[in-house]
């Protein structure tokens, strides 16, 4: 397997976009109104979703092929410290018959990985060849690259807040303005930022021979400000 976009460092890739698209609403002299920046980041994180499930007609023997399999994984993973494993789980459920009846049980097991080092994920990937198939591949950014950006984005948003207060004042002729109300929201609150999803839900077993394509491996991250100000005209 070659991942062929390695992440980069987070240093010095921010690209600041200002959205023209807000709103403001005017009653008894309280404007209310928004404004938004976005950052373009590269991933820094790469997450793999592993699975594997079993069937038959004792609960024992389902949940132990399940079992048997996701220990073997774990003794592999555990011995690659730049991997982590964010997600260990296990689940069983009745099996029907085409008459309804109960005929058996499933097993299901999934291990969600975590690494941003993408060459050591996927030694790990092709040594669970064979033990567990390969739900999905999802770049995403790290917990902490979104707080530091964060720090960033507030103030970038702040200030197109004050910007776009002192426009409304100055447009209106009035002296000043005083805050009612602000509200800011950014991707560490959000918890989203339109990660790429590569699935391989018909994939029995991870295939070595395939490239996987990342894109440009980027996202984009938004901040918002909503605001409720005063225009004080004396």
């Amino acid at each position: 397997m070659k991942l062929k976009n390695k992440f980069l460092s987070l240093a010095g890739i921010f690209i600041i976009f200002f959205a023209p698209v807000g709103y403001a609403e005017i009653s008894n002299n309280i404007i209310s109104f928004s404004t938004e920046v976005e950052k373009e980041v590269q991933y820094d994180l790469l997450e793999a979703t592993l699975f594997i499930q079993s069937e038959d007609k004792e609960l024992k023997s389902a949940t132990k092929q399940v079992n048997s399999k996701i220990n073997a994984a774990l003794d592999i993973i555990r011995n690659v410290k730049s991997v982590e494993i964010k997600e260990n789980s296990r689940t069983t459920h009745v099996r029907y018959n085409s008459k309804n009846k109960q005929d058996g049980w499933i097993a299901y097991g999934k291990l969600v990985l975590e690494s941003q080092d993408d060459e050591q994920l996927a030694k790990v990937l092709t040594q669970l060849d064979g033990i567990l198939a390969i739900d999905s591949l999802r770049p995403s950014v790290s917990s902490s690259a979104l707080l530091n950006i964060e720090d960033t984005m507030i103030k970038d948003v702040l200030k197109q807040f004050q910007h776009k207060a002192n426009l409304i004042r100055s447009s209106l002729n009035a002296k000043n303005y005083k805050i009612q109300e602000l509200s800011i929201t950014t991707p560490v609150n959000q918890n989203k930022y339109a990660p790429r999803m590569f699935q391989a839900s018909n994939t029995k077993s991870y295939d070595s021979s395939v490239d996987i394509d990342l894109g440009e491996s980027k996202t984009l991250l938004k901040a918002n400000a909503r605001a409720r100000i005063e225009i004080i005209f004396e």
